[in-house]
């Protein structure tokens, strides 16, 4: 069992060399999110892809810095992480990445059925009307 252990965890780690510590925390975070039947769609940034998540891990700053650490990381030209940036950013991702582990092996009990979010739509506008493609 440690051996198996051992031998996924290298498997796991070495399908995301190559990428910086910010593209790596992220992708992680997407692949788990595929796994559980929840990853946004292709057409979100990573800021709205992490709203997204919210409503299904409840670690709304955890998730943005992952998402703003990407995004400085992919587009913004950024050298490496200082130290104790890194270590905080890791940390970010432990939070995550926990809820996100368990909701794949929920799915299987589940029998493939994707989990519902953990909070609630906003309140309806006064008047009693629900903003375009909301229900009641």
């Amino acid at each position: 069992a440690f051996i198996l252990s051992l031998a996924l965890r290298f498997a796991w780690e070495r399908s995301f060399r190559g990428l910086t510590g910010a593209e790596r925390r992220w992708a992680k975070v997407q692949r788990l999110a595929g796994w559980a039947g929840i990853l946004p769609p292709d057409d979100r940034t990573p800021a709205e892809a992490a709203r997204f998540l919210e409503d299904y891990v409840a670690e709304p700053v955890a998730l943005g810095a992952l998402a703003r650490a990407f995004t400085v990381a992919r587009y913004g030209h950024a050298q490496d992480e200082p130290a104790e940036a890194a270590r905080a950013l890791d940390e970010d991702y432990r939070r995550v990445s926990r809820p996100l582990w368990r909701l794949p092996a929920g799915r299987v009990f589940r029998l493939g059925r994707t989990p519902r979010p953990r909070r609630t739509l906003p309140p309806f506008l006064p008047g009693g009307n629900a903003p375009a493609g909301l229900r009641r």
